[in-house]
């Protein structure tokens, strides 16, 4: 994996989570919470849909960007809501 992969990655998980939080104001974090938590979840869910779809050993330079992109923001959301989900659940039960 290079650089600017990896870049492309934790920047959409990154706006994928900022984009929820905006949707959902409830499963909010903070800015920079948003965004870390977008960018694990990109990170995690792109990796798991390069290994998925076979991306990592003989992929074009178009099929390695759209699996980024689309791993990290379907990741980002989720884990991001998933979270927010969790946090809203706890604050309803004190």
């Amino acid at each position: 994996m290079n650089a600017l992969v990896l870049c492309i990655q934790l920047l959409s998980g990154a706006a994928a989570g900022n984009i929820m939080c905006s949707a959902c104001p409830n499963v909010h974090f903070g800015t920079v919470g948003n965004s870390v938590i977008g960018m694990i979840g990109g990170f995690a869910a792109a990796q798991a849909l390069f290994y998925l779809c076979g991306a990592q050993d003989s992929a074009t330079d178009m099929q390695i960007v759209s699996c980024s992109i689309a791993g990290g923001a379907a990741g980002g959301f989720v884990l991001t809501g998933f979270l927010g989900i969790i946090k809203g659940s706890f604050r309803h039960k004190r």
